[in-house]
């Protein structure tokens, strides 16, 4: 798939190859999923502090900023905005927990990806 996406770029472009000086992307969710581990501290953060969430709604909220995600769980549960202080004092819990329990390893077929990379 990745070779037949390329070869019709080389067509188009009118180009005999690829000779790429640096290959840029988006670690997370190509080398790294971090998802399951941001779901868990989210859901634990939000059971601490009493507020109505499911584990299915960090998932929705991904690429929300922690302020917002914050902020949704409170007027879910109290009908208001978090404060300034409250946000910052559950943000930094649950950062905490994603990173007490983030395994760090990699993504299959990630070893891959870098080998192709690089060649």
């Amino acid at each position: 798939m990745i070779r037949k996406a390329v070869l019709q770029y080389l067509q188009k472009q009118k180009r005999p190859a690829l000779s790429p000086k640096a290959v840029l992307f988006d670690m997370d969710g190509v080398l790294y999923d971090s998802m399951p581990f941001h779901a868990r501290a989210w859901l634990e953060t939000a059971v601490n502090y009493n507020l109505q969430a499911t584990p299915e709604d960090f998932y929705l909220f991904e690429g929300c900023t922690g302020e917002r995600t914050i902020d949704e769980l409170f007027y879910r549960t109290f009908r208001r905005k978090a404060t300034t202080e409250e946000k910052e004092r559950i943000y930094r819990e649950k950062a905490d927990l994603f990173n007490a329990c983030n395994d760090g390893h990699a993504m299959k077929g990630a070893d891959e990806v870098l080998k192709q990379v690089k060649a």
